[in-house]
């Protein structure tokens, strides 16, 4: 993932990267607000000039979602689903404890995209959709095809190559699961037909995913984990479907959730983060390039093949090719974080709190979201990285806590 963006780290940055983290880590175990100039939700008053003006009343949110590009006096914090106890079992304790040598969730982020990854044979499917367009599906089939299912969601600019889908798949064929990992448009090495192409707001995808394998798969148990945006749209789904959620997938989970898309896109401008904004960016815009070549009316806007931050990309691309008025617009009715409470399914919601652009200043708690969410906050792992065991490491924690969430909740008794 990171391997042309970040060839070498030097010492003066890991030392950064670690007064960082310990700062912010440390406010938030204490209960305290983070340091002056931090990225907390507090603290965002960042405001990209393409999109300073303030919203219409009509445009301003109506829902309690949190978007840090909201106007501060409207902001609301998620309520309390009705199906929550009025004391609820606090978050559970998380077993995950990074390697001494890794001390950093900057360096635990990056470190995981070099570790030692499982070779996963896939078989290709291509899936063609209503309107002109196709999605790739890679399955890692098990010989018992009435065995659970798990549909993999990935992360931005990911595929089914990305560390934590082949380590997934893997933990999946050693239970005896069947997996796939469902490509977002583009994504599969192949650029899609249309215009447009995808975003953490996505949900449709995860619908046109999910019901396509119970449509095929009646009597199958099928799991649905979603990593960082695909997390996102994946527990956006989730809230969207309510109750009808639990005749399509039996349970699901959510990893390095970004939570709030303006925050997060605010998170990663830091300074502390150019490793980050770097690499997205120039990813992002080689896609946007290879976009321009079959679409040519998409040269209007050629600077985007050099982006230089999220909100000027959604600003002139993600928003108005997906529907949305703005990134402002965009930022608040696709942030998964006031979808939470109405989730009914199983659900997993696992967040490190050292999170590079996930703020830990996000994270729901246990007050805010229904029984049956479990929210798991270990203090470290960075963004999907959970590297453990002795140097070089290994990258099994991560998807064995997935597969012992998804089979401990849905066997017979419960967890």
């Amino acid at each position: 993932m990171w391997e042309r963006a970040c060839p070498r780290l030097n010492r003066r940055v890991a030392t950064t990267f670690a007064r960082h983290d310990a700062c912010h880590t440390q406010a938030f175990i204490a209960g305290k607000p983070a340091p002056t100039g931090a990225y907390t939700a507090a603290h965002c008053a960042f405001r990209p000039e393409s999109i300073a003006k303030s919203p219409r009343r009509d445009e301003r949110p109506t829902s309690g979602k949190n978007t840090s590009l909201a106007p501060k006096s409207e902001r609301a914090s998620v309520g309390a689903s009705p199906r929550a106890k009025l004391n609820p079992m606090p978050k559970i304790q998380s077993t995950y404890q990074r390697p001494w040598w890794l001390p950093t969730g900057h360096l635990q982020s990056i470190y995981a995209q070099y570790v030692k990854r499982p070779s996963i044979t896939y078989r290709r499917e291509r899936l063609e959709l209503a309107d002109g367009d196709f999605l790739d599906l890679d399955w890692a089939d098990a010989p018992d095809a009435s065995a659970p299912l798990l549909a993999f969601f990935h992360g931005l600019e990911g595929s089914s190559d990305s560390q934590y889908c082949r380590t997934t798949m893997a933990s999946a064929n050693k239970r005896g699961w069947s997996g796939l990992v469902a490509h977002f448009r583009g994504c599969s090495g192949e650029p899609n037909r249309l215009p447009r192409s995808y975003h953490s707001g996505d949900s449709e995808h995860c619908d046109i995913i999910l019901r396509e394998l119970r449509g095929r798969f009646p009597e199958r148990t099928i799991y649905a984990v979603g990593v960082s945006l695909g997390g996102n749209a994946l527990t956006k789904w989730c809230g969207e479907q309510g109750d009808a959620a639990a005749s399509v997938v039996a349970a699901a989970a959510s990893v390095s959730n970004p939570l709030d898309l303006g925050i997060s896109a605010e998170a990663i401008l830091h300074s502390h983060n150019w490793i980050f904004n770097t690499y997205f960016m120039r990813a992002m815009g080689e896609s946007y390039a290879k976009r321009m070549v079959l679409h040519p009316e998409l040269r209007v806007k050629d600077f985007l093949i050099k982006p230089k931050n999220f909100p000027q990309f959604d600003e002139h691309y993600t928003a108005p090719m997906h529907g949305y008025t703005s990134a402002w617009d965009y930022y608040h009715r696709a942030s998964s974080r006031g979808f939470i409470p109405k989730i009914s399914i199983p659900f997993l919601l696992l967040n490190a709190m050292n999170d590079p652009f996930v703020p830990a200043s996000l994270f729901p708690n246990a007050h805010e979201v229904p029984d049956n969410v479990t929210l798991e906050q270990p203090t470290d792992g960075g963004h999907v990285g959970f590297v453990a065991g002795k140097f070089p490491g290994h990258l099994n924690w991560l998807p064995e806590r997935l597969c012992d969430f998804l089979h401990a909740v849905t066997k017979p008794g419960g967890p």
